[in-house]
């Protein structure tokens, strides 16, 4: 961020008064609170395609009504205000954004028109009426709007809330999101003539905080953002604030008007003078009552304005105050009273004075504001995704932590679910209450007595992440919690069969770090699990025969007596394990004698942990989902399995915490099966102490930061955090240590080469830098400076006055690392930059172990040089095919934490060197592009620079959001929460799990094996979405239409499971770049497959599109039979076709696509502009000679007593007919196709048709019209 004090201070009328004012808490502020300010970048939005940056939904002068609010506040009596309505939105990326139909759907309507792109780092706005916003803010403002503004838009913006929706061709929601006037949003956004500002143009806009009101009246339309409110949490520093606002005790002032008494407060270390200043309480006439010379308000007090000093009568319910400059250019705050109590003895003021918080409370005029909060009942446990999946189980739990009973009679529970409490209720000193969605549900499970289960509320609890605000009778926020799904928070409370609950009622509850989930080991038990398969294959490689297991996910089971043998074996030699015993130490007897462990199951051990059989057993321990490659439990097999034998698998297992999905399997996927086990059956300890109860409580920490972000040499390093403990703290301690790495390295094959020495910690005491704010203590630490190219990893330990210590991270193998650098120098700044930070021991394990290891690596990752994310997982990423390849990865995969997502949204990072395809750079760019342009889902794209330590590396990488979650919330933002299948290839290796190039690979064909057994298919089509018992059953009907429908009834049935049209133009769009690597052409992988709710019909969605433009003659067949036959059909066939040559017809020419690729060239270098061009005209005149040619011609007609039957020919851009009798208008029909090119039409036998034209997809005529007769 850079705040520049010129800029404001050169913007005409500024008082004098507020200049230096302002200029001097500007500094104050840059000074002391720029870590908060780095912090605030938590909530960003990821590499979409476009950012709104401003709005101005209430331009001075609107007096419109709201289109949803039964009452509306008077703002203005002008009607003209509309016309200044505007959106701005940024295209911050480096490469061109083509906004060719496009369109607003949510708020106003607009579609952008063909050939509107714009340029890289260009603003540009939509207006209700372009000419006259120029006009106006040139004449108001002495402003001038030069860049491209699109309009008019239908419709206007609401003045108190909106949603705002922008959709790609494909209907993709890019922008999607939701303003108000109410809560912690700019209020004097509403009507003063303020735009709604964000602070920066990553930063997600459906987040309150992330916006501002503009510097001055009127914005900056069409520049960056000037912004003049800056935060450190909740305090509010720039201004002078209204305070608090109060009744009198007298209650009725003049004319018996109710005496209201203003109050407002200095929070700075400074007199501010602030005679001239405006109060008033319409947006649209903010100099009502200006304050007399001479007024001045002394650093920390107060100055009290009473209701019979204005000339304005000021409403008590749902009323604005606005706090302006001398010359009305800014307001400095507002107040907005929507809860003031007509109580004589209460107020509507800040708490503690200054910060943003409101609350009703008692009049303390000139005095320290004061809030009778009653601190004692918390929320103590959350159900908030039970691992059935019924929203019925979930609940919330109160606790009174406090020495005597409480009414709760009228308090609310708000947020993401909503319930007021009943009248007469209490909660007694160390009591519980349970708030349930179904309270009588949960009683007669749980076995709870009445009176201790209270409900039901409305809504459910977000699975992801939501909020729970705790309310008194007054409306007065006493608690909140703001969960999260995983991360920094317990992911096993996700559906994974635990609740959360707080360690300790006295802790911080709103502190990930004082949450556990719940205890749930004891109530699973022990399960036998056996089952008989017959082996299709043998395997003759000697080491090709094991046994593999794995979990499907985070989690934790117990195993024990793992037996395989044939069941041809005797009985007495089976149950004495004399022969036949194909796994020798399947008990763990003897440890982990013969068994290997890698990648996401390293964390794997024996134990004692009560076995049902002998002295040990074995915990499966899974950081991550597993695989047939290295990411699970293998044993090699005494001999191999013989074809057309059975064989037994058995073994004992329990559940113990996370997912509860185990895999069994021989090579070769042979004896394959899912194991689903149980968990306990009812988790969580509702109305009761929680199982993860502690009784001293330890230190928490929040906020922890080093500066500067990328050090030099010649740095020290200032590390902060902020501590919090009931019992107080003692002594907070900083531990630092770096890497002893001799030198750097240009490649990562390379410094695995290096001679390190791994220091030991070293040990500062932290100093207390600020007082204690809302319960935390900010400690602060230099580390002394350190030769570049190196790691140093530092945490930080607190202990408190009883001795309890705490550590940030929780975890201290996992610690915050930052690394030196020679120079702080960037490459290619015009592109957003990646670094990634991890010490030399992590990174040569990282390179010793298979790499295609899925097991994160700790690492720090920092974006932009500016925003630091601790704790992040890191990993190499890429097929068999390329990973490691060489020495050096392919990519990278970051896992972020859920409640620390990149840039506000991204939870897990994705990028590639994508130098894959013949030239490499920019071909799966342009891939990318061509599906946008062809209407269909893709996912977001932005050229990046990534550094791996102190190695630049590759110049330019790709950062490609692959179709997950994020992906199904854009372009199926109401219907995405069905099962995701990514189509791969299935690998199984021969050798040693670090020799990733010997494996064998089975691509998807689409077949139907016969059996509807998820083992199966599960390594061809991967569940990429949160897995359930039932999810293959609508992809097994899939394969069964596919494989079994006759012909007569194929194109029926398809048109039953697949969305048709899409999958086609998405084969299509593909096989005419020549991309051979995918389920369309000769590969069977690279693809995913969703099935959205609301149509029940699969689409194919595009991923890993880089081995395009590299063969000319690439056939137009898929070379699985299956996808063959569904192109192919007639129909199907004529759309194939068709789509290719809509392609070459708009798209895929060299007059279209030079610009682009030229722009590719530029930014990123690689493969010749000439190159590609060439590849486009050899790859047109082959497709040319393929693509089916005909003119179009009736030539059969014939009728009889009930039809009339035309048939012809037309071209593969036939869309459709019309039809006209004599003296009548066109009638559109579409035609039934039974080749290519060869249609028939049937009508009813009265039908005299006179004129005849076909039309293609845009509705254009083919050809000249046909006369019949």
């Amino acid at each position: 961020m850079n705040y520049n004090v010129a800029n404001f201070q050169s913007q005409s009328g500024i008082h004098p008064k507020e200049k230096e004012y302002f200029h001097l808490m500007l500094c104050h502020i840059l000074v002391k609170f720029l870590p908060v300010l780095i912090f605030c970048w938590l909530c960003l939005l990821p590499v979409d395609a476009v950012q709104v940056t401003e709005v101005m939904y209430n331009p001075p002068g609107e007096a419109k009504k709201s289109k949803k609010v039964k009452y509306q506040l008077e703002t203005s009596t002008k009607n003209n205000g509309t016309d200044y309505e505007f959106i701005e939105l940024y295209n911050e990326k480096a490469d061109r954004l083509d906004l060719g139909q496009w369109q607003f759907t949510k708020g106003i309507k607009l579609q952008f028109p063909d050939g509107a792109v714009i340029e890289p780092r260009t603003y540009f706005l939509v207006a209700k009426s372009p000419e006259k916003l120029k006009q106006w803010y040139a004449e108001s403002y002495g402003w001038v709007i030069d860049v491209p503004v699109f309009g008019p838009f239908k419709g206007t913006l609401n003045n108190r809330r909106d949603r705002i929706r922008l959709n790609d061709l494909s209907g993709g929601s890019i922008i999607d999101f939701s303003y108000s006037d109410r809560g912690q949003w700019p209020v004097a956004a509403d009507g003063t003539g303020h735009t709604l500002s964000k602070i920066s143009p990553r930063l997600n806009p459906d987040r309150a905080e992330n916006w501002r009101l503009s510097a001055n009246l009127g914005g900056t339309p069409g520049k960056a953002n000037r912004l003049y409110r800056l935060h450190q949490d909740k305090h509010s520093l720039v201004s002078v604030v209204i305070n608090e606002v109060a009744i009198s005790s007298n209650y009725k002032g003049q004319g018996g008007r109710p005496n209201i008494s203003v109050e407002v407060y200095n929070p700075t270390e400074d007199t501010v003078d602030i005679s001239g200043y405006w109060l008033s309480d319409n947006p649209g006439e903010l100099d009502r009552y200006q304050v007399l010379e001479g007024t001045k308000v002394s650093a920390g007090s107060y100055v009290v304005f009473n209701s019979d000093q204005f000339n304005f009568k000021l409403n008590l319910k749902n009323e604005r105050l606005f706090f302006t400059n001398p010359l009305v250019t800014r307001v400095l705050d507002v107040c907005q009273l929507q809860r003031l109590s007509l109580v004589s003895s209460l107020s509507w003021g800040r708490f503690p004075d200054g910060m943003n918080e409101w609350y009703v409370m008692p009049t303390s005029l000139k005095n320290a504001n004061k809030v009778e909060l009653n601190s004692d009942i918390v929320i103590n446990e959350i159900m908030f995704n039970p691992a059935n999946g019924l929203d019925k189980n979930e609940y919330v739990e109160l606790y009174n932590r406090g020495t005597t009973v409480v009414d709760l009679s009228g308090w609310s529970i708000k947020g993401g679910i909503s319930f007021e409490l009943p009248k007469r209720t209490t909660l007694a000193s160390n009591a519980y209450l349970v708030v349930a969605k179904n309270a009588s549900w949960l009683r007669s499970q749980y076995e709870l007595s009445f009176n201790k289960v209270i409900g039901d509320f409305k809504q459910a609890l977000n699975n992801g992440e939501d909020k729970i605000l705790l309310e008194d009778t007054w409306g007065n926020q006493v608690d909140q919690v703001h969960y999260y799904d995983g991360g920094h928070w317990p992911k096993s409370a996700d559906g994974y069969g635990t609740s959360l609950e707080l360690i300790n009622p006295h802790q911080d509850n709103s502190n990930y770090q004082a949450w556990l989930g719940s205890e749930e080991r004891d109530k699973a038990e022990w399960q036998y699990i056996s089952y008989t398969r017959t082996c299709t294959e043998s395997r003759d490689e000697e080491a090709w025969p094991k046994f593999h297991m794995h979990l499907q996910g985070t989690g934790e089971v117990l195993i024990d007596d793992i037996r395989l043998i044939s069941t041809r074996t005797p009985f007495f030699a089976r149950a004495t394990r004399r022969q036949g015993e194909f796994i020798i130490n399947g008990s763990f007897e003897y440890g982990l004698e013969d068994w290997v462990i890698v990648g996401t199951h390293i964390d794997s051990y024996t134990t004692v942990d009560n076995p049902p059989h002998g002295r040990k057993n074995f915990k499966l321990v899974a950081t991550g989902a597993g695989n047939t490659g290295p990411n699970h439990v293998e044993v090699p097999l005494e001999s191999v399995l013989e074809a057309g034998e059975s064989y037994t698998i058995s073994f004992w297992a329990k559940w113990q915490k996370g997912n509860n999905l185990l895999l069994t399997r021989c090579s070769g996927n042979q004896m394959a099966k899912m194991h689903w086990l149980p968990m306990g059956k009812w988790s969580g300890t509702p109305g009761a102490q929680n199982s993860v109860y502690q009784s001293q409580t330890m230190p928490v920490f929040k906020d922890a930061s080093h500066a500067p972000v990328v050090p030099i040499a010649t740095d020290m390093v200032a590390v902060s955090i902020q501590v919090s403990d009931p019992d107080g703290i003692s002594s907070v301690t900083l531990y630092y240590k770096p890497d002893r790495a001799k030198q750097s390295s240009s490649h990562i094959k390379a410094r695995s080469l290096l001679s390190v020495t791994s220091s030991v910690y070293q040990e500062i005491p932290m100093v207390l830098d600020i007082g204690k704010n809302n319960g935390y203590y900010q400690y602060r630490a230099r580390i002394p400076a350190h030769s570049a190219h190196q790691t140093v990893a530092f945490y930080i330990q607190a202990t408190d006055k009883n001795g309890t210590i705490g550590t940030w991270p929780r975890d201290i193998r996992a610690p915050a690392l930052y690394r030196i650098e020679q120079s702080r120098d960037r490459f290619k700044p015009e592109l957003a930059s990646y670094r990634i930070v991890m010490q030399e021991d992590d990174v040569q394990e990282m390179e010793r172990r298979p790499s295609l290891s899925n097991q994160m690596m700790n690492a720090t990752f920092i974006f932009n040089e500016t925003d630091i994310y601790y704790q992040v997982g890191c990993r190499w990423t890429g097929s068999p095919y390329r990973r490691g390849r060489g020495g050096y990865p392919s990519g990278y995969k970051i896992r972020f934490h859920a409640d620390q997502k990149l840039n506000g949204v991204q939870q897990m990072a994705r990028f590639d060197r994508n130098d894959n395809s013949p030239g490499g750079y920019y071909n799966e760019r342009l891939s990318y592009y061509l599906l946008s342009k062809m209407g269909l889902q893709r996912g977001f794209q932005e050229w990046i620079t990534v550094r791996f330590n102190s190695d630049q590396g590759h110049p330019i990488w790709e950062d490609i959001m692959p179709p997950n979650s994020r992906f199904l919330s854009v372009f199926y933002p109401q219907d995405a929460g069905e099962q995701l299948f990514e189509v791969s290839s299935r690998f199984d290796f021969r050798g040693d799990p670090s020799d990733a190039g010997n494996f064998d690979s089975r691509g998807a064909d689409f077949r139907w094996l016969g059996v509807d057994d998820a083992s199966l298919y599960r390594w061809n089509y991967q569940p990429r979405s949160r897995e359930n018992k039932g999810d293959f059953d609508h992809l097994f009907n899939l394969l069964r239409a596919m494989n079994d429908t006759s012909d007569d009834q194929y194109e029926l049935v398809m048109d039953k499971h697949i969305n048709v049209e899409q999958w086609l133009r998405m084969l299509a769009t593909r096989v005419v770049v020549g991309d051979w690597d995918f389920v369309g052409a000769t590969s069977g992988q690279n693809a995913y497959l969703y099935r959205p709710n609301k149509s029940k019909k699969w689409e194919l969605l595009s991923w890993d599109n880089e081995w395009g433009y590299g063969r000319a003659n690439m056939e137009v067949w898929a070379s699985s039979p299956i996808i063959q036959r569904f192109q192919k059909s007639p129909k199907h066939q004529h759309f194939y076709f068709g789509f290719m040559r809509e392609m070459l017809n708009e798209y895929f020419n060299v007059s279209y696509l030079r610009t682009q690729l030229q722009h590719y060239h530029r930014i990123v270098g690689g493969t010749s502009p000439e190159d590609l061009i060439k590849f486009i005209q050899d790859r047109t005149a082959y497709l040319n000679q393929v693509i089916p040619q005909a003119e179009t011609k009736i030539s059969y007609i014939k009728r009889n007593a009930d039809q009339l039957i035309l048939q012809g020919t037309a071209p593969v851009e036939t869309k459709s007919v019309q039809i006209a009798q004599a003296n009548e208008s066109y009638v559109e029909y579409g035609l039934q196709w039974t080749g290519a090119t060869e249609w028939k039409l049937v009508l009813p036998s009265w039908m005299a048709p006179v004129y005849v034209k076909f039309l293609d997809y845009n509705g254009e005529l083919i050809g000249a019209k046909h006369k019949l007769g």
